[in-house]
């Protein structure tokens, strides 16, 4: 992932340009478990994390840097309903690999 936007995508578990393709369904809750950022080259990054909530409104959840080859990870639980979505970036051009634990609660 690099500096721009990125929507993760809960059906196809995996990540997106498209904001419309990133939606929680309806039906369905995610709880996100934990979100863990690995810096990829040699040089200080740092990840930005985002819900947007109901399609309009953008609640900052973290903004932290990380070390030169770091690691970081978030484990605080994020409740995602229908129409959420989570973005993420990161601060410089350098690439991070993420992962993310989560519970897709089915309602159908």
């Amino acid at each position: 992932m690099v500096n721009s936007w990125t929507y993760v995508d809960f059906a196809s578990a995996l990540t997106t340009a498209s904001a419309t393709a990133a939606s929680v369904a309806s039906n369905h809750i995610i709880t996100i478990l934990s979100i863990t950022a690995y810096e990829l080259v040699s040089a200080t990054n740092g990840i930005d994390v985002r819900v947007m909530i109901n399609g309009s409104d953008d609640v900052d959840i973290v903004s932290s840097s990380i070390p030169n080859k770091g690691t970081f990870v978030y484990n605080d639980k994020i409740i995602l309903h229908p129409t959420d979505q989570l973005r993420l970036k990161a601060q410089t051009a350098n690439e991070l690999a993420i992962y993310i634990n989560f519970i897709d609660q089915d309602w159908n």
